[in-house]
């Protein structure tokens, strides 16, 4: 039997209506973006079309670990019965190593490369949020340091979800794969003799939210041959 064509853009109607509403449904509500670039004094921005981080890097010798600023959205759409809003409980972190030869983590260091970070926080209903927490643990580039040499870098990806609550339910963000390398002195640049060192020279301070992190870190020599970051200049005082 035959179709009218009221029959086929019925059918048609319902067809799209159900792929819109699946697609509506079994969407993620919670989206981590990217890596926001902090600007002075560690400020992180909520504006989606600021500038951002597309990979990081940290020196091996860093006091303390890598800290990830990402920028969160909540795509889900408010209602009479609901604002939609995501309370945030932290993040889950596993680390990967992507050389060809991986490092072997010393033993106790599973909380370093699989763990969960807490933080609390809320986005609303299409609103954006921002967070600054550890991915990459003071305690596993302890672990590392014997692995890295000038020469030789340690790739890996932080594999990062965003976890919370929304209307009692738990709720996920998709999993963010940010890549770090670990480095021994890639991003130190040396002067030469804090001694004498031209007056007013301007001087690269490193990263804005940890001066091992992702930003040219300007260093002198002192007097006992060792290195003082950021440089400092010492006048010559006439004899």
């Amino acid at each position: 039997m035959k179709l009218s064509n009221i029959s086929w853009k019925l059918l048609l109607a319902g067809s799209l209506t159900c792929q819109v509403a699946c697609t509506a449904e079994g969407a993620e509500s919670m989206l981590l973006l990217r890596n926001q670039q902090p600007t002075e004094g560690c400020q992180i921005s909520v504006n989606p079309t600021g500038a951002y981080q597309p990979a990081g890097r940290i020196d091996v010798s860093s006091a303390q670990g890598y800290r990830f600023t990402p920028l969160i959205q909540n795509l889900a759409q408010s209602n009479m019965n609901s604002m939609k809003r995501i309370f945030i409980e932290g993040a889950n972190v596993d680390i990967e190593f992507l050389n060809a030869n991986p490092p072997t983590v010393g033993a106790g260091l599973e909380n370093s490369i699989n763990f969960r970070a807490p933080f609390s926080g809320s986005v609303e209903s299409n609103g954006f949020t921002t967070f600054d927490f550890t991915i990459v643990t003071r305690e596993l580039l302890a672990d590392l340091a014997d692995d890295v040499t000038p020469t030789n870098s340690i790739q890996l990806s932080a594999n990062i979800t965003i976890v919370g609550e929304l209307d009692g339910d738990s709720v996920e963000s998709n999993t963010f794969k940010y890549p770090v390398e670990v480095c021994d002195g890639c991003m130190r640049n040396v002067l030469g003799p804090c001694l004498g060192l031209d007056e007013g020279l301007a001087i690269s301070q490193g990263g804005v939210c940890n001066t091992n992190q992702d930003g040219q870190l300007d260093c002198c020599t002192a007097a006992d041959g060792s290195l003082t970051c950021p440089a400092i200049e010492i006048p010559i005082i006439p004899e």
